[in-house]
């Protein structure tokens, strides 16, 4: 992702993104920036790349 998208992308990410949506900007900023040290290692130039995995499961019921 570029490097200018990491703080949104951040700001939204799971549980943390949903308790920032009612957190005060201060707060909101303060979290997030530490956030971002976290991912220094993954920042190279303009561009965020880290290795990540998403699953997706669906089940229903088989027909009769």
């Amino acid at each position: 992702m570029p490097k200018a998208g990491l703080a949104d992308y951040l700001a939204r990410l799971g549980p943390v993104g949903r308790a920032l949506e009612t957190a005060d900007e201060t707060t909101r900023r303060r979290v997030v920036d530490a956030a971002r040290l976290t991912c220094e290692p993954y920042v190279h130039g303009d561009t965020v790349s880290f290795t990540a995995a998403c699953w997706f499961v669906e089940a229903g019921t088989a027909p009769d």
